[in-house]
């Protein structure tokens, strides 16, 4: 029992024996006892792990005398009284019904003891616990019991009194009396003097045994013959009082057999005690005979076909022969896998069908297997929570990439595996861009310094549109496009202003970048806004596309701008024309491009120009934008049945359309260039694409 729990103990029995005000004036002496061994450790040798209070249960007990100094109580009493204490206290723990199912009879009960303390020592990996050893004889026709008691500790035999008379009590129902009748040292292998104490326990009226065996030393009287015992019991040992072996089984006679006749017959010679830690010899076993014993069988003793095998362990009983004055060693091998077996020079046959260690050896076997599928589940679940980690970054990779290919709600739709219908949306404002003599740079320079300078643009490009929250629709060849107003059903003035604004930032980066050849770079920029009809065409590689008659308008915008120009249509104008930061020039009504309906949409286009300075008192529109504005003014609306507008991303409908309104929309090339309608009605693609070579755009095309 370890310190802290025999304080336990010692506190909850002084209290319910002897009240608080005794538990406190104990407290103040065992607080004086633990200084007096706190300055004596200043005089010890500090490398002695044990000058501190030395071994704990020796420093427990001399907290118990005084307390019971304390107290004034007598020392071999109250030892008695915490003895019955303790074996309470152990009664109510876990290991306490293990007790309670020791033996039968008192004295099985004690004779049980060493094995069930070096089962919870072996439990608990308590490697320097030094438990005592209880033997007990009955005696005079059962008439009392002879308790030998073996401990390295002196002092604590009446606490083993007043145990062994509460276990008699509540066990047994036993009023037993204790008389102590010797008490001598006896020598211990390890640990030096070791303290024998014999007790009597006598009671009144019944016998302790009823049943004496008659003891016979003839062979002709045992009821099994020596082959058959050996034959059952193939690792016994039988030795005598000199520690010579008379007897072994079978298995055991195979490994050392041979050296029996050029070794002796010396048990020291073919086996070393490991537990319990006492001398080998018979008079040191008979004290722990109740006791397991654990022998190791040393390898250069067995024979020459096992002669390189591992040595084995042998675990086992002593049992007492008083008709010869013998001991029997009934053993089986410490194994537990096949391979241990095999190691040693054993089979499965040399362990006896009722051993135990036959079936713990093959369910270790199967307990091994199951353990290799488990380390292989683990291993593969390992490995599938690796690959899931994966996946899911290759998803985040996925969902980002949707997201910079699509506006935010196509993307969220496409990320959930929901169907993307077509749908209209008004007053979109959307910028069409083309290098100016792009066919010519194509010609003179590599494709690869073609495909360079068009990553510088389209970079810082990307970057501008990225901070002004607007959709690149797509990047076809020089053709840079972009569109505000996508992600919702209608698009704002503010939309607009982003617009402009991203407009007037690719003209300023363009003023100081040059071609391949060294030649300043300028470009044509065409804004409209107007309404469109969206969709995502394609299922294996999906794009976002928007079509109508105003995606044209737009691209002809920028097909009749100027070089360094931006060209703004009408619509685009009025939503903007407030703004005192810019500047507007005004441009024949002659300069709007075939296909822009006078009687439906006013005004004429613009060139759009950033003032050298702005009013210190105002700050630019596209700066004011957390409450978007509701537009004052929308291009044309479009009729029809409201459920035609709706179309299905695999086959998109144009919109029925009243005679007032707009023509029939014009659909945009998603391919390539875009198309637009000659002034007969033709469809014919943009003249800057055309003059395109098969081979220079296909080197140049992104």
């Amino acid at each position: 029992m370890q310190l802290e729990r025999i304080n336990d103990v010692l506190r909850q029995f002084v209290i319910d024996k002897h009240g608080t005000d005794a538990w406190n004036k104990a407290r103040a002496k065992i607080g004086q006892v633990i200084q007096e061994k706190t300055k004596q450790k200043a005089t010890n040798d500090v490398t002695n792990p044990k000058t501190h209070f030395g071994d704990s249960l020796d420093f427990a007990r001399e907290i118990i005398n005084a307390v019971s100094q304390v107290l004034g109580k007598n020392i071999y009493d109250f030892q008695e009284d915490f003895g019955r204490a303790a074996f309470m206290i152990c009664l109510q723990m876990p290991q306490g019904k293990i007790l309670q199912s020791l033996g039968s009879s008192l004295c099985e009960f004690l004779n049980n003891l060493d094995n069930f303390v070096d089962i919870f020592i072996q439990a608990n990996e308590l490697r320097d616990a030094k438990p005592p050893s209880f033997k007990c004889i009955v005696k005079d026709d059962g008439q009392c019991l002879e308790l030998h008691y073996y401990s390295v500790r002196h002092g604590w035999e009446s606490c083993v009194v007043g145990a062994v008379k509460c276990a008699a009590k509540v066990l047994f129902n036993l009023n037993v009396i204790m008389t102590l009748v010797e008490d001598t040292d006896v020598e211990d292998h390890s640990n030096g003097k070791m303290d024998h104490s014999v007790f009597e326990i006598m009671k009144k009226r019944e016998s302790f045994a009823v049943k004496k065996h008659a003891h016979s030393t003839n062979p002709n009287d045992l009821k099994i013959s020596v082959p058959t015992l050996c034959s059952a019991f193939p690792f016994h040992i039988i030795f005598d009082e000199k520690m010579e072996i008379q007897q072994l089984g079978v298995a055991l006679l195979r490994l050392i057999g041979h050296s029996l006749v050029l070794h002796g017959t010396s048990m020291a010679t073919y086996f070393e005690l490991v537990r319990p830690e006492v001398k080998f010899t018979f008079e040191s076993i008979l004290c722990r005979i109740n006791g397991s014993f654990l022998l190791l069988l040393k390898s250069e003793t067995q024979s020459e076909h096992v002669k390189d095998k591992l040595v084995m362990e042998l675990k086992g009983q002593m049992i007492h022969l008083p008709e010869s004055n013998c001991v029997l060693f009934l053993a089986s091998p410490l194994v537990k896998k096949l391979e241990q077996l095999k190691g040693r020079g054993l089979f499965l046959s040399d362990i006896p069908i009722h051993d135990a260690t036959r079936d713990l050896i093959l369910v270790s076997e199967q307990a091994q297997a199951q353990d290799g599928l488990k380390k292989r589940m683990e291993q593969l679940q390992t490995e599938l929570e690796v690959a899931s980690n994966e996946l899911e970054e290759e998803k985040k990779k996925t969902e980002d990439l949707l997201s910079s290919i699509f506006p935010q709600d196509v993307a969220t739709k496409l990320i959930d595996k929901q169907p993307v219908p077509a749908r209209f949306i008004e007053n979109v404002t959307m910028l069409f861009s083309d290098i100016v003599g792009f066919t010519s740079i194509c010609g003179k320079c590599t494709a690869m310094d073609v495909v360079e300078m068009l990553e510088h643009l389209y970079t810082k490009f990307d970057k501008l549109c990225g901070e002004l929250d607007l959709y690149k629709v797509e990047t076809i060849g020089d053709a840079y496009v972009v569109a505000g107003g996508v992600e919702s059903l209608y698009g704002t003035d503010d939309d607009a202003y982003k617009v402009a604004k991203m407009a007037l930032g690719m003209m300023d980066f363009l003023e100081n970048a040059l071609s391949p050849e060294g030649l300043p770079l300028k470009m044509r920029i065409g804004i409209h806004t107007g309404s469109v009809l969206s969709g995502v065409v394609g299922t294996k590689m999906p794009r976002y596309c928007l079509f109508g008659h105003h995606v044209t308008l737009a691209n002809k915008m920028e097909s009749e701008s100027e070089a360094g120009r931006i060209n703004i249509s009408p619509t685009t104008y009025e939503l903007i024309r407030d703004d005192k930061g810019l500047k507007f020039i005004r441009r024949s009504k002659s300069s709007l491009p075939d296909g822009f309906k006078m009687d439906s949409i006013s005004g004429t286009c613009y060139f759009l120009e950033r003032l050298t300075t702005y009013p210190s008192d105002e700050s630019p529109p596209w700066q004011k934008l957390e409450s978007p504005r509701v537009l004052r003014k929308r291009s044309p609306p479009l009729t029809g049945n409201q459920s035609e507008r709706i179309c299905n991303s695999d086959s998109i409908k144009s919109p029925t359309l009243s005679s007032k309104a707009v023509p029939k929309p014009e659909v945009t090339a998603n391919s390539g260039s875009f198309f637009h309608d000659d002034k007969n009605g033709n469809f014919i693609k943009k003249p800057t694409k055309e003059q395109f070579s098969s081979e220079c755009f296909k080197e140049t095309s992104v």
